[in-house]
């Protein structure tokens, strides 16, 4: 399969599954709200934080291996492929073990650190126990996942991934109607887990000996030396992980959980199409790294421009969306008393947006081989995000997350762009030229949309409105993106 192939084929299934999440994380929310109140599920929210930011503790060890692994195999190396393959196994098995040991120390302390509604205080902690759980097989899926994506092979995966995603959500509505109630949504967790622990664990086991000429190499060496291009990654994770993960848990322990719901509710919208973008790292993280590994520029760059034209012609459409359609999806899905305001969700949807940017590049940087690096420069993120963070969070309130995590975001994203041209060789201002025209036409269709009244109340209404809106926009993408216009044509045969 070639690399562009199998990196669209990722991309695909993963963007599969994200509807798939986006249908749990945003359709299902109403019958959670039937089954719960709002308080307890802005609690499970940030015990699910908590679990997140344990999580964490795999050190980055999965994009530290999967750069490693790419590296091997482009290079033929079949003996240092398969002593980091040992490596790969041995670390995800002590990372698992590591992260249920960790997570089971907060247990004793969770009612107190989230501000559990009275009288729910088992069923969150029995649904943070589970999670955990979840969390942990987790790891193990994430880590042997590095496998397929470094073979270049990634279609049966997605598809057992799509699958065990419906089985999840099918399990956590079975527990919702016999009244588990929030211990549901931590059993479709761990089932979605285990199922793809299980069916991808097969499948691999099964294709292993299809890319190597010998047996896996166990040696502690090899993880040792590995582990320790791990420890700037590692903490790398932990900062994305404080600045991310950690939102519904300050928001819960800091003002109340029913904030922390409201917030999430708020930029529900916003993340869960951000997610589409959010992929592309992960799903061409390997075709970047086997392509860099070149030491090609012109074919890297090429390669570059390719994926970050699409790339940001998704993120700024899903920052108009975003904007323009939050307030009325609100209204009809769970009513605009749980919405945070229009101030509040474009600091939200602007702050996603900067984050991706900077992530993107990141990963770029990354996969390039220059993981202590980029790693640092993360940190370094993190700290002024906390810096800000702290100056703004009285004054701002809710606002400060998102007002943080923004500023942080851009300052990186400059940095970054430098280091790109400096240590890659990538040509930075077509670059630039691709996203921010791409967010100079959202900005004015932004604009145009707030000074255009319609009745988004009636349900027909807005689905007309949308539908006259994506024909405009769809419209001015063709007519003034060759690239963009040239890709449809060809598909459509025009």
């Amino acid at each position: 399969m070639s690399k562009y192939k199998a990196s669209i084929y990722n991309y695909l299934f993963n963007s599969v599954n994200s509807i798939i999440i986006i249908f749990n994380g945003i359709i299902m929310v109403p019958l959670y709200f039937h089954y719960m109140p709002v308080g307890v599920y802005g609690a499970w929210l940030a015990s699910g934080n908590l679990v997140a930011m344990v999580g964490k503790l795999e050190s980055g060890f999965a994009g530290v291996i999967t750069q490693k692994l790419s590296v091997a195999l482009a290079n033929e190396d079949d003996l240092l492929y398969r002593k980091y393959c040992g490596a790969n196994i041995l670390s995800a098995l002590v990372m698992s073990f590591l992260i249920f040991i960790v997570g089971l120390s907060i247990i004793p302390f969770l009612s107190e650190l989230i501000n559990v509604p009275v009288g729910y205080e088992s069923d969150v902690t029995m649904a943070y126990f589970i999670s955990l759980i979840s969390a942990s097989l987790s790891i193990l899926v994430s880590l042997f996942g590095a496998f397929p994506q470094v073979w270049q092979d990634t279609a049966k995966v997605g598809e057992i991934n799509t699958v065990v995603n419906i089985l999840g959500i099918v399990a956590m509505v079975v527990c919702l109607i016999t009244g588990l109630g929030v211990v549901s949504l931590a059993i479709g967790y761990v089932t979605r887990a285990f199922l793809n622990l299980i069916l991808q664990g097969l499948w691999i086991k099964s294709h292993f000996n299809n890319y190597t000429t010998g047996k896996v190499l166990y040696e502690w060496t090899s993880l040792k030396n590995v582990l320790k291009e791990c420890f700037y990654p590692f903490l790398s994770k932990v900062s994305s992980s404080l600045m991310f993960q950690s939102q519904s848990f300050i928001l819960a322990a800091f003002m109340n959980p029913v904030v922390a719901a409201y917030y999430d509710i708020t930029s529900k919208v916003a993340v869960a199409l951000y997610n589409f973008a959010s992929m592309t790292n992960g799903s061409f993280f390997a075709m970047f790294a086997l392509t860099f590994a070149k030491n090609n520029p012109e074919e890297s760059n090429k390669t570059v421009m390719n994926v970050s034209h699409y790339f940001a012609l998704m993120i700024n459409t899903i920052l108009l969306y975003s904007i323009c359609f939050t307030e009325p999806i609100i209204f009809h899905w769970v009513g605009l008393d749980k919405y945070g305001g229009l101030l509040l969700l474009v600091l939200i949807v602007l702050s996603a947006y900067f984050n991706q940017c900077k992530g993107y590049l990141n990963n770029l940087l990354y996969t390039a081989g220059y993981i202590k690096k980029s790693s640092i420069l993360d940190i370094i993120c993190l700290g002024i995000y906390i810096l800000v963070l702290l100056v703004v969070i009285k004054p701002f309130q809710q606002y400060s997350i998102p007002f943080a995590l923004m500023l942080s975001s851009f300052i990186f994203v400059v940095f970054y762009l430098r280091l790109m041209k400096e240590y890659v060789e990538i040509k930075i201002w077509p670059l630039v030229k691709t996203f921010m025209f791409g967010l100079m036409l959202a900005g004015i269709l932004i604009l145009c949309n707030y000074f255009i009244k319609y009745d988004y109340t009636n349900l027909f209404y807005l689905i007309g409105y949308c539908v006259i809106f994506t024909i405009i926009y769809v419209g001015i993408i063709l007519s003034t993106d060759r690239d963009t216009s040239h890709l449809i044509r060809k598909y459509i045969k025009v």
